[in-house]
């Protein structure tokens, strides 16, 4: 029995004919058979998409003592179940032109159509082109009408004044 070791997600895993596992949500349907062609060695491998599930929640903690800080946060991943279908051993170094796009070559490529080339994550989105900013807007500045304000004695002021009291207090007292 024939052992390949592929990459999904920038995960690996060891697998063969016949198992399933968990991955990371894949965007393709289920029943869709997607051959994988990020493989270590020089395989191609048939998956089927089994069924699309939510992980276990994960519980977050977070807690300063004696300052009265607590955080409590659930964090569910998005998951797919995945069926290995086949193992597919191509001579050819080069796997583009081994495996070329919507060409299958054995009966047994035959039978799992539809098949994709590649994962959904390799596919590029298309970049959006960025909008020119706008000039900025002037500001208006409104002038406000002066007001007659009231004299404030300073603080400095103030303790000169509260200082002769004292001194006018204690001549007083020495009379």
């Amino acid at each position: 029995m024939s052992v390949a070791v592929i990459d999904i997600a920038g995960k690996q895993f060891t697998v063969r004919v016949g198992t399933s596992f968990w991955v990371d949500r894949m965007t393709h349907a289920v029943g869709d058979v997607v051959a994988l062609r990020r493989v270590v060695l020089f395989m191609v491998v048939y998956l089927r998409v089994q069924e699309h599930a939510r992980a276990k929640k994960v519980l977050i903690f977070k807690k300063k003592r004696r300052h009265g800080y607590r955080r409590f946060k659930g964090f569910r991943a998005d998951q797919t179940c995945v069926e290995i279908v086949a193992l597919e051993t191509k001579i050819n170094k080069n796997l583009e032109e081994a495996c070329p796009v919507g060409e299958l070559s054995s009966p047994l490529e035959a039978s799992l159509v539809p098949v994709v080339s590649e994962s959904a994550r390799d596919k590029k989105k298309p970049v959006r082109p960025k909008a020119e900013k706008a000039a900025p807007k002037e500001k208006k500045v409104e002038e406000k009408p002066k007001t007659q304000s009231v004299a404030k004695t300073s603080s400095a002021e103030q303790t000169k004044s509260a200082g002769a009291k004292k001194a006018k207090a204690a001549t007083k007292k020495e009379k």
